[in-house]
């Protein structure tokens, strides 16, 4: 494979020893300053002739003087090479390239990417401190996985401001004991490879999270879902749930063509992956998405885990360029921290705490349990036998529904000495999901935790909400739970 950054290097040393105007020089003096052999320096300028960094015009005759001259900036033939790896999809050597010369690859890749946002007029930048996982949608566990995969795909509702909102489908009911519900979806919806997204795939999708080892507990109130036409879903429940639309609406029924290979990220949301790598994941708007189209065209998330050392862990960032003007938002909704153990014990006698892959909870950890065996794990990760448990909860965009997922994915019966708590503690949630009412729902939830609290199982030991830092020239900012904000809605004032 090609050396890119010694070759920048080179081209460098010719930059500094004669720059952008027509010098004399003959082989002999190159072959001095780099330090290598006369037929070397031949095969050195051949290849920067060839991807037009110099010009070179030779003369006959051994000691004859040749014309050379620099074309370009060595950082503007160093942005080439980043921009032809990225398009590429070749991130991994993008830091290698941006640290020629001993340059600092941190600084440099802030410096590219506004850089490469001036390119392309409606682009922002995400920069990130660790490495995205999975975006499968059944396989995304952690919050900004979650988050992508909502602006990747559909789900048949969405929820914005509390508010549950047409998405793959635009329209559905129940009947009166809300165990059985129809979804009506949108006819024309298209995959970002060109194929339709069916019923049918919303059928599988659906059926999958029921037999999923991890979302079973949180699907299996759903007892059939069938497509009884091509543009009609009907799911059939075990238990009457009025908020069923709100669990629908969860990153992980994110609906995807079934037939693909499993690898494969293609949805139909207003954002289609067109880089995918450890570096580097570049969203392009999908022009053919069924809904009003995104004003951005393209997003660049950037992965450099050096940045984690200033990064808090509830503060995001989108930008434009570095530095700029910035503005804070705050999110309304938050994540709770707790501590989960077993029914009548107490903090001191756990023999082992599981803590989750994240800074806060880490520093909880060392405040909570300063002498006792720990072992951090990842965020959302429930089967480790442990005495004792921190972890949080993240309300996304729907209050309700995040609360009462953590009550279905987490093993309390586990934490529960008495059976008829545990017992009281299901038929609970049962009663809060057949409430109607939104408000009155949400205030039985919070009855529930509290009862919780009273009988020594969980503790909440903070509360915290998100920050999105932004461009100022960024518009229509609304954040959500993730603590991001819908891409599709944002657009860019040019001053």
């Amino acid at each position: 494979m090609e050396n890119i950054k010694r070759k920048l290097e080179v081209y460098e040393i010719f930059f500094r020893k004669y720059g952008p105007v027509a010098s004399s020089c003959n082989i002999t003096e190159l072959s001095w300053l780099l330090k290598v052999s006369e037929r070397h320096v031949q095969t050195v300028i051949k290849r920067l002739v060839n991807v037009g960094w110099v010009e070179w015009e030779a003369t006959p005759g051994r000691s004859k003087k040749a014309k050379l001259k620099c074309l370009k900036e060595p950082i503007e033939a160093c942005y080439d090479c980043v921009l032809n790896v990225v398009d590429s999809g070749n991130t991994d050597s993008v830091l290698n390239i941006l640290s020629f010369g001993g340059r600092n690859a941190s600084i440099e890749l802030k410096k590219y990417l506004l850089h490469s946002n001036k390119t392309v007029p409606r682009s922002v930048c995400m920069p990130f401190h660790r490495k995205i996982g999975s975006l499968l949608p059944y396989k995304a566990i952690c919050r900004t996985e979650r988050y992508l995969v909502t602006q990747i795909f559909q789900r048949l509702v969405s929820i914005e401001n509390d508010i549950i909102c047409p998405d793959l489908a635009h329209y559905w009911e129940s009947d009166l004991s809300a165990t059985q519900w129809r979804f009506y979806l949108r006819s024309g919806v298209v995959c970002h490879d060109g194929n339709p997204l069916t019923a049918k795939d919303v059928v599988r999708c659906l059926i999958k999270l029921i037999a999923s080892s991890y979302w079973h507990s949180l699907y299996l109130n759903l007892t059939e879902i069938t497509s009884i036409s091509e543009e009609c879903v009907e799911i059939t429940l075990s238990e009457g749930d009025f908020h069923l639309p709100r669990l629908l609406a969860r990153s992980e029924a994110s609906i995807y063509p079934t037939h693909l290979s499993t690898d494969r990220i293609v949805g139909s949301g207003p954002f289609q992956v067109e880089v995918l790598s450890p570096r580097m994941i570049r969203l392009g708007r999908f022009d053919h998405y069924v809904l009003i189209l995104p004003l951005l065209e393209r997003v660049d998330l950037w992965v450099y885990e050096e940045w984690a050392k200033d990064k808090v862990c509830a503060q995001n960032q989108l930008i434009l360029s570095f530095p700029e003007k910035t503005v804070t938002y705050k999110s309304k909704y938050y994540s709770l921290f707790m501590i989960i153990k077993k029914q009548g014990s107490n903090l001191n006698s756990s023999n082992l705490v599981t803590y989750e892959n994240n800074n806060e909870c880490k520093a909880l950890a060392d405040t909570f349990f300063p002498s006792q065996t720990r072992q951090k794990v990842l965020y959302g990760d429930y089967h480790y036998q442990a005495d004792t448990t921190l972890c949080s909860i993240l309300e996304e965009s729907d209050r309700l529904y995040s609360r009462l997922a953590f009550l279905s994915l987490y093993p309390f019966k586990n934490q529960m000495v008495k059976e008829t708590d545990h017992g009281f503690f299901l038929n609970k949630v049962s009663e809060i999901k057949n409430t109607p009412d939104l408000a009155q729902a949400v205030n039985e939830l919070q009855r529930l935790y509290d009862w919780l609290q009273q009988i020594g199982v969980i503790d909440i030991v903070k509360k915290d909400s998100f920050e999105l830092i932004t461009s100022e020239s960024l518009k229509e900012i609304r954040m959500n739970g993730f603590g991001w904000c819908d891409l599709a809605k944002l657009w860019i004032v040019n001053h």
